[in-house]
């Protein structure tokens, strides 16, 4: 088995920095902008109707899809990019999608990326954000969710968030970074690849180069490397009982499966995973089926949340 012909189609029709998300930008002889250039895919508008309004608080702008929604249910996005890279921008269609579908409000946030802003604070600012909102939105039900080092984000606002408002209900994972090093001890042959894995294989590694950039680009230095907060699976049962539920959606070809695995295991986390998917798949809306089907798994987990709440 390998990726699926489709989203290797898909991707090879990519259009360079589609959302012109590169400048001239190198660092320490880092083409850090042409980095930013080659992330970010723009899929199919599958909710075309729902509104859109630009909000900033603070200077922090996000994206709020169905504002005027009678739902008293909001959540947060985060998306993806390394820390370095991409933008709220990229993920419009799939936020606008679990907006109209869940019909619930949805606030796609534009964190500021790294080296700007640099592990922990960029989780700090989004958690002190979500506060401002809370207060906005009083009496609603909050949720979050990311995807990739977006998702490793919202599971740092929600560790802080269970030591101080307790908003967040939920939270949805999609192919998480669980640490911020690259593996040591690691090999190939641990993801049980089939001899004929051409593409899975280069996409695993092509993730796994980039681990060194997030070290350098987001990650302080002389930062406590053995924390919760760093890497996940080093969180106890005591600390993950604290924190409220949630889901993962894993891609079936993932660098980060190794983490996400041993923390599924290690605390028996709802879990999906989508075969022939590489890391990245959910951009695809539209055009890969798997992208509906796990936001449709999303909604669905949503409002079985919810339901609980309210029960």
């Amino acid at each position: 088995m390998d990726i699926k012909k489709e989203v290797i189609n898909a991707l090879r029709n990519r259009k360079d920095d589609e959302f012109n998300l590169g400048e001239e930008l190198i660092i320490d002889g880092v083409n850090l902008g042409k980095m930013r250039s080659m992330i970010g895919y723009r899929g199919l508008d599958l909710a075309s109707d729902v509104d859109i309004k630009i909000d900033y608080v603070d200077g922090f702008k996000s994206y709020i899809y169905n504002d005027n929604t009678d739902s008293n249910y909001t959540l947060f996005y985060l998306h993806g990019g390394g820390f370095y890279g991409g933008s709220a921008i990229v993920y419009e269609y799939i936020c606008k999608y679990i907006a109209k579908y869940a019909n619930i409000r949805v606030i796609n946030m534009e964190y500021p990326l790294a080296p700007e802003m640099k592990f922990p604070d960029t989780s700090r600012l989004v958690y002190s954000v979500i506060k401002q909102y809370a207060k906005k939105y009083e009496n609603n039900i909050f949720s979050i969710a990311g995807d990739s080092a977006g998702a490793h984000i919202s599971m740092n606002v929600v560790q802080e968030d269970v030591l101080d408002k307790k908003l967040i209900s939920f939270l949805t994972m999609y192919y998480p970074c669980m640490s911020l090093s690259k593996l040591e001890n690691w090999s190939i042959s641990k993801y049980n690849l089939d001899e004929d894995s051409h593409y899975a294989k280069i996409n695993i590694k092509f993730l796994r180069s980039l681990f060194p950039f997030i070290e350098k680009f987001y990650v302080k230095k002389g930062t406590n490397k053995n924390t919760k907060e760093y890497n996940f699976n080093l969180m106890t049962e005591k600390d993950f009982s604290k924190l409220p539920s949630m889901m993962i959606i894993k891609a079936q070809y993932d660098y980060c499966n190794l983490e996400i695995d041993e923390f599924i295991e290690k605390f028996g986390v709802k879990s999906y995973v989508f075969e022939g998917m590489p890391h990245g798949f959910m951009e695809l809306l539209g055009y890969v089926e798997e992208v509906k089907k796990a936001l449709d798994l999303t909604i669905e987990n949503i409002k079985i949340s919810r339901d609980k709440i309210g029960e």
